[in-house]
C-alpha cells in the first residue's frame, strides 16, 4: 500500500489543477494562512486571476500520523469539505475580513493513487503579521490598525455563530492598503449540534490557547468554551503586535512549577481546581502585561494594558469588555466595544507622543 502513495501534493509545480496553472511553490504555507499537512503554491487561472493554492497533503499526513489509510482519507476529506463549505458561507454572507476562497475541488490525476483536495484563496502578497517586514519597524500605528482589523474579522465570525479557534499571528494576513483579514478556518466550528471540531480537544495551536484549556477546563456553554477562547487568542495577537512576545508562555513562565499545567514534561504540575488557581494566574498575567507595555510609548501603555487584561482574563466568564460582560441578558462576548476601543487606539497611535 505505501508504495502506491505518491506525494503529488508536494509536486504540483508546472501542473494544471482544474483551471489553475501552478507557477510557483512556496517554501512554507503559514505565511499565507496555510495550516498543517498542506503545500502552498501560487497559481494562475485561465482568466488571468492569480491566487494562493493550498493543496492538502494526504501522503505527508499518512506518513506523519501512521493512521489507517482509509480512515485518514475519510477524516481529511471531511475536514476539507468542512473548511470549503465554511469559507463559501463566509463569502456568501459578505464577511469581508475573512480571507476569501475563490475556488476549490478534489484533484485526481491518472497514475496517482492519492487525490489532492485543494482550495484557492485571494492572494495575499504581504503575508502574515508573524513575518511582515513592518514588524521590524518602530511605532504602534500600523500594528494597532492591523489589530483593529483582526477584531472586526473575529466579530464577523461570531455574529454568524462561528468560532475561529486558531487565532494566532500566522493567521492574520495583511492585504493591500494594510487591510488585515483572518485566515485558516480549518479548525473553526459552528454553534450547531454535532458541528465538526466541536469537541474540547478540537481547538487549534495550543501555543496560543487560553489558560483554561491548558488546565483541561471544559465549560458546558458553547459561548464560554469557544468564543471566550477566541477572545483570549485575540489578546495574544495584540501582545505579539505590540511587543513580539507570546503572552501565554510569558504568563505561565511566572508560575511556580507546581502551579503550571500538568504535562508529560511536568508531572508535578497543578492538580487542584482551576478556580483556585485563577487569582494567581491573574497576578502573573498582570506582571506579564506590565512587562509588555513597558516597551511602548508612555501615553499608550495604559489603554493597551487594559485591553490585554480584558481579553486575556483567566476567568472566561469575566473575559471581554467589562461593560459588556457585566450586562444582564446581553451577549457577554460581543466585540462591539472592543472594536470601538481598538479603533480609538489605532487613531491615537498616529498622533505623535507629547514629550
Amino acid at each position: 500500500m505505501v508504495k502506491m502513495l505518491t506525494d503529488l501534493a508536494s509536486n504540483l509545480l508546472g501542473r494544471k489543477i482544474g483551471k489553475w496553472s501552478v507557477n510557483k511553490k512556496l517554501s512554507g504555507t503559514a505565511n499565507l494562512g496555510g495550516g498543517g499537512f498542506s503545500s502552498g503554491y501560487i497559481a494562475k487561472a485561465d482568466d488571468g486571476t492569480v491566487g494562493y493554492l493550498k493543496a492538502i497533503n494526504i501522503h505527508y499526513a499518512f506518513q506523519s500520523t501512521g493512521k489507517n489509510f482509509a480512515d485518514l482519507m475519510n477524516e481529511i476529506t471531511g475536514d476539507y469539505i468542512h473548511e470549503r463549505d465554511l469559507l463559501a458561507y463566509c463569502r456568501d454572507q459578505g464577511l469581508d475580513r475573512i480571507v476569501a476562497a475563490i475556488d476549490g475541488d478534489i484533484h485526481h490525476e491518472p497514475g496517482h493513487f492519492i487525490p489532492v483536495p485543494y482550495l484557492v484563496f485571494e492572494l495575499c502578497e504581504k503575508g502574515d503579521i508573524a513575518r511582515h517586514s513592518q514588524m521590524a519597524s518602530p511605532g504602534l500605528a500600523w500594528r494597532l490598525r492591523i489589530f483593529h482589523g483582526a477584531c472586526v474579522g473575529l466579530a464577523q465570525l461570531h455574529r454568524h455563530g462561528i468560532a475561529h479557534q486558531d487565532m494566532k499571528p500566522e493567521n492574520v494576513l495583511v492585504f493591500q492598503d494594510d487591510i488585515s483579514k483572518l485566515a485558516d478556518l480549518g479548525r473553526s466550528t459552528k454553534n450547531e449540534s454535532g458541528a465538526r471540531f466541536g469537541n474540547p480537544c478540537d481547538g487549534g495551536d495550543m501555543a496560543y490557547a487560553p489558560f483554561e484549556l491548558w488546565y483541561r477546563v471544559n465549560h458546558p456553554e458553547w459561548d464560554v468554551r469557544r468564543r471566550a477562547t477566541d477572545l483570549f487568542m485575540l489578546g495574544g495577537v495584540l501582545a505579539f503586535l505590540v511587543a513580539n512576545v507570546n503572552l501565554l508562555s510569558l504568563t505561565l513562565g511566572k508560575l511556580p512549577l507546581n502551579m503550571q499545567p500538568r504535562t508529560n514534561l511536568n508531572l508535578s504540575g497543578w492538580s487542584g481546581t482551576y478556580d483556585a488557581l485563577i487569582p494567581t494566574l491573574r497576578r502573573c498575567l498582570c506582571e506579564a502585561v506590565a512587562e509588555i507595555v513597558s516597551t511602548i510609548r508612555n501615553d499608550m501603555r495604559y489603554p493597551i494594558e487594559r485591553m490585554l487584561l480584558w481579553l486575556c482574563e483567566p476567568d472566561p466568564l469575566r473575559r471581554g469588555h467589562p461593560e459588556t460582560v457585566g450586562q444582564t441578558f446581553s451577549d457577554r462576548y460581543s466585540l462591539e466595544r472592543i472594536i470601538t476601543v481598538a479603533d480609538r487606539l489605532a487613531i491615537d497611535a498616529r498622533i505623535p507622543e507629547r514629550k
